[in-house]
């Protein structure tokens, strides 16, 4: 009877507890406390902040639900705000309610569009997001510059206070951002990319010698071409201070390593989004890729592998295989530019390998690639090749090696160089014919069939 008594207790209470967090809520005021939370804010992310409706909350700690924020930029990278959203879940900072100043644990931002800028000087506003610039100027509260409006305040601090190289670990609480937007600008040009459906979780430090840390799911897109695509990409990564000096990310940037991952991703889709046209390809993409380096120039590593890869009004391969490759390179952010050292993708005891550098890399993709085919299968080719044109519907006896170079001249579509086919044939089991391919197909292996086809001429 007595455990009976107790489980009724504790029910009633939590019931109790719970009917008066849902009803609390609506029965008490708190806009006459919104210019202090909004200080508080603004304070905390180091930008000027305006706030609309405040409604209590109290399931899942002491906190607000803010409608309808606007959080201010930094004037060194521009004057668009760094973020609009529906709504702000912020939870308070029990210590703080001791405390002169309202503080906050936590902050969530609901269905948020972002503006991820970077500036003429190579720093992102990210750097300086959680810079008390308020306090940089000696104001505190009662202080003589707290009167001053916040973005005058903002002004004269970035007009005093150089850009830090990284957000002091005390400044910002932990920050999620769900079912947001990622826009991004160079300086005041917008770029055509943007991140759709962005969940993420940013933690600061929990002291100084230690990095933040950042997880984010997104989808790739772009607003210059109608497409909805669905491919996820997951990233983690840590950035700051670590042991370095502070001098040293004046001149190279903040210390970053970032992992990204896709599973089950559709080719077609991220070819789109990279590029802004349509190839009519279909394959499924997983990746593993590492950035190591600082936020402007990173060094690029990883493997990456296509399934059921077909031209898409065709049937996929009967035997499904995968594509495999591993990649290296630089990254370049100021300048825009991605170095591909090498990507290598095996094809049985060969190799393709392809290198280059694509230019103007966050705006207008602008690509420079070469190919070397080093003792590559005739027969693992023409696998592919028949995955891309229905002209080979006939058995193949395609025996041999192919090696050569070739590199584009001008355009994607141009290709120039020499390959040559050694130890082999290539011609349909029935007819002796030699195989042609049809004219929609890539200039690439277009090229390889004009070697082998020279190739049986000079026999």
């Amino acid at each position: 009877m007595l455990r009976l008594h107790w489980a009724r207790t504790i029910f009633w209470t939590a019931a109790a507890l719970l009917l008066l967090s849902l009803l609390l809520p609506l029965v008490v005021e708190v806009n006459s406390w919104q210019e202090k939370i909004t200080a508080a804010l603004s304070r905390e992310l180091g930008r000027p902040v305006r706030t609309g409706q405040i409604r209590l909350q109290l399931l899942g700690g002491l906190g607000f639900e803010i409608q309808n924020v606007v959080v201010g930029e930094d004037p060194r990278f521009g004057i668009e705000p760094f973020a609009r959203m529906e709504s702000l879940q912020a939870r308070v900072r029990l210590r703080s309610l001791w405390q002169e100043r309202m503080q906050f644990s936590s902050l969530v931002f609901v269905r948020p569009s972002l503006n991820v800028v970077l500036n003429g000087d190579g720093h992102w506003n990210l750097e300086s997001l959680g810079e008390s610039l308020g306090e940089s100027l000696g104001a505190v509260d009662g202080g003589p510059a707290s009167s001053m409006p916040e973005t005058e305040r903002m002004e004269a601090a970035s007009a005093e206070e150089p850009l830090p190289a990284f957000p002091p670990f005390r400044s910002l609480p932990e920050i999620r951002v769900d079912s947001g937007r990622i826009n991004f600008k160079s300086q005041n040009q917008k770029k055509v990319y943007v991140i759709d459906a962005l969940d993420l979780e940013l933690r600061p430090p929990s002291s100084t010698g230690e990095p933040w840390k950042l997880w984010f799911e997104g989808t790739p897109n772009r607003t210059d071409f109608p497409l909805r695509p669905v491919s996820r990409v997951r990233g983690e990564a840590e950035f700051g201070p670590l042991d370095f000096d502070s001098g040293i990310y004046a001149e190279t940037g903040t210390p970053l390593r970032l992992d990204l991952t896709a599973e089950n991703a559709l080719l077609g889709d991220l070819l789109k989004v990279f590029t802004g046209t349509d190839y009519g390809m279909h394959g499924v993409l997983n990746f593993r890729l590492r950035l190591t380096g600082t936020t402007s120039l990173l060094r690029l590593t990883g493997e990456a592998g296509v399934e059921d890869l077909h031209r898409w009004d065709l049937s996929p391969p009967a035997i499904a295989s995968t594509l495999r490759a591993e990649i290296a390179g630089i990254l370049d952010v100021e300048g825009e530019s991605l170095q591909l050292t090498s990507i290598a993708v095996p094809l049985a005891d060969g190799a393709v390998v392809i290198r280059g550098e694509i230019a103007t890399l966050f705006h207008d993709p602008q690509p420079g690639w070469s190919a070397q085919f080093r003792r590559v299968p005739l027969a693992a080719i023409m696998d592919i090749v028949k995955q891309f044109t229905p002209d080979l519907d006939t058995p193949l006896l395609a025996e041999g090696v192919v090696d050569g170079r070739i590199h584009m001249e001008d355009s994607a579509r141009n290709w120039v160089g020499s390959l040559s086919l050694t130890e082999g044939v290539d011609e349909e089991k029935r007819s002796g014919q030699i195989v042609r391919f049809a004219a929609r197909f890539p200039q690439l292996m277009c090229l390889l069939v004009s070697s082998i086809q020279s190739f049986h001429a000079s026999n």
